[in-house]
């Protein structure tokens, strides 16, 4: 797994970007990765996650006013914006 992250400063908020390595995943996808419980790929057998962790991430962001959303960067890359 390879994650990068990269902040920037826009005007008072803060945008987190974090890109993620991940096998292809399809734009209609995208939109369900914060549901809770959504689990992208049905083929793999049972890892360890729930998949609760970006419906969490999603929870907390909205808390503190900000906003959450994913993008496909590119066909091995999703990336996730944060706005504070």
């Amino acid at each position: 797994m390879q994650i990068a992250l990269k902040r920037y400063i826009i005007y008072s908020a803060i945008s987190l970007c974090i890109i993620w390595r991940k096998s292809a995943v399809g734009e209609l996808e995208l939109n369900r990765l914060f549901d809770r419980f959504y689990r992208a790929d049905k083929a793999r057998k049972f890892t360890g996650g729930y998949g609760v962790g970006l419906s969490m991430a999603k929870a907390i962001v909205e808390k503190h006013k900000g906003e959450i959303t994913a993008y496909k960067k590119d066909a091995t890359h999703i990336g996730f914006k944060v706005l504070l």
